[in-house]
């Protein structure tokens, strides 16, 4: 394991410890190290990607998280990260700006725990992949993702899930005339509260394998938004249901479709995302795992994040919170 241990730095310099809190002078991340940039302090820390000494080193986690009053923001702007896991705010607060280069990931968390925010945009020249299995913006805490002009975004087949359990809330934003997203099968509002917006001739693609819905379960809230010159949203799926046991809202300026009943669905999504945090029992992290068919039950290996992942139809949600050891 490597955990940073200086303020403001870059990746390649001698700021690692192989323990929690320890002193700088372990060697960088190498593949299937667990990295954890964390922050439990006052002290903003501004870390930057670069590597020039393992640039093809697949870690088994990474981890962006600050828990103190202070901040961590982690830059990419070059060169190639490769994860099995990246968790983007797990307990507290993370930020990863992503303007160059790639990052390749099986799996991608965005506000783990309840309380925790966790925000990624990608723009310029940078490329994301998420290779095999889920996006989950708003597990139990919030998150948020921004797609902008230049970015390319890879899903190679994945579950993209917005507003995952309740009380989570999720927000994604695309905004220019190259911004794309296109999750093959997608939960707008699963259990919590999603929102999405397509701004400036931004696109949404959805459904090119399986379905899309907008307010999935019960009590969940979905809003997609649709505004700007060439601003669109295509599907090509075999589903689309706006308010499918939750409360879904489809806004644009030609049509406005709205499913369910009851309060709108942007302040639905704020009350979702108000809501306070239920914890489950632990059978239910077993039961999830023995309803997953699709992809079957997926544990990491990182001390800080076991996820079992559930992307089978109507049990998207089922993950495991992530414990501090």
């Amino acid at each position: 394991d490597r955990y940073w241990s200086c303020n403001d730095d870059t990746w390649d310099a001698s700021c690692w410890s192989s323990t929690s809190g320890g002193s700088a002078g372990a060697g960088q991340p190498v593949a299937g190290d667990d990295v954890y940039l964390f922050q439990s302090d006052s002290v903003n820390r501004a870390i930057t990607y670069q590597n020039a000494i393992n640039p093809l080193d697949e870690l088994n986690s990474l981890n962006v998280d600050a828990t103190g009053t202070g901040t961590v923001t982690f830059s990419q702007s070059q060169d190639t990260l490769e994860t099995t896991q990246t968790i983007i705010g797990d307990a507290g607060r993370g930020i990863y700006d992503l303007s160059g280069g790639t990052h390749n990931t099986n799996q991608l968390i965005l506000g783990n725990q309840s309380g925790s925010y966790g925000e990624l945009t990608v723009g310029g020249s940078a490329t994301l992949g998420v290779k095999s299995t889920q996006l989950v913006i708003g597990n139990y805490g919030e998150g948020v993702f921004n797609v902008n002009d230049g970015a390319t975004f890879i899903p190679n087949g994945f579950w993209s899930i917005i507003g995952a359990e309740s009380g989570s809330s999720g927000t994604v934003t695309i905004s220019g005339a190259n911004a794309t997203y296109s999750p093959t099968n997608l939960a707008i509002g699963n259990l919590g509260g999603a929102v999405v917006n397509v701004l400036n001739g931004g696109t949404l693609g959805t459904g090119s394998d399986d379905f899309t819905k907008v307010g999935y379960l019960s009590g969940s809230t979905g809003l997609v938004t649709i505004s700007g010159t060439d601003s669109n949203w295509y599907h090509g799926g075999s589903a689309l249901d706006v308010g499918y046991q939750g409360d879904g809202t489809r806004d644009s300026p030609r049509k406005r479709r709205r499913g369910s009943s009851g309060l709108s669905a942007r302040a639905r999504a704020r009350r979702a995302a108000a809501a306070s945090f239920r914890p489950r029992a632990a059978s239910d992290a077993a039961q999830s795992a023995a309803m997953t068919q699709s992809l079957g039950a997926r544990r990491s290996a990182s001390r800080y994040a076991r996820s079992a992942w559930a992307p089978a139809p109507r049990s998207l949600s089922r993950l495991a919170s992530s414990s501090r050891a």
